[in-house]
């Protein structure tokens, strides 16, 4: 699974200018990635059954771990196990461009859906697309991504 947010900036051409435009889309691309992996916290998601959840496994007196689970239900958050958001990882091959990766081999199923083999129907849960906007979830805060940058700009260039 993997977002690429591009920016193009023309104007005055290399130097000062550039590198300060660099900066502040740096700036603002780590902002988003603080955002997208927030959106895994929020009970947002509406699920069509409920499933369980394992949590952490105590020993037992014997020295066995014992796994404990919950019942999660309908809105959840996105938290397996925590495999999904410890996948993430991006670069940025030039100052103003982002690839945002989640390399675990379930990302793409969950973040667009999926039918499993025995026909069980994971619904979609499209983070990146809910942080940016163009999907809709209550819970999920918007990052407006170009209105940021360019206050961000004007403010830099002593604009409004």
């Amino acid at each position: 699974m993997s977002i690429r947010v591009e920016t193009t900036v023309t104007g005055p051409g290399p130097g000062e200018m550039n590198q300060m435009l660099a900066g502040i889309v740096q700036d603002t691309f780590a902002e988003l990635i603080n955002k997208y992996q927030a959106s895994f916290n929020p009970p947002a998601w509406q699920w069509p059954r409920e499933t369980k959840r394992y949590k952490a496994g105590k020993k037992d007196r014997s020295g066995k771990v014992r796994r404990t689970f919950v019942v999660v239900g309908s809105p959840r958050n996105l938290k397996d196990r925590g495999t999904l958001s410890q996948s993430f990882s991006y670069s940025s091959p030039n100052p103003f461009v982002l690839e945002a990766t989640w390399s675990v081999d379930y990302a793409t199923a969950k973040h667009e859906g999926a039918r499993l083999r025995n026909g069980t129907i994971l619904p979609a849960t499209p983070w990146t697309d809910a942080v940016r906007g163009t999907v809709q979830v209550s819970g999920i805060p918007v990052f407006p991504l170009g209105r940021k940058l360019q206050q961000r700009i004007q403010r830099a260039v002593g604009g409004s």
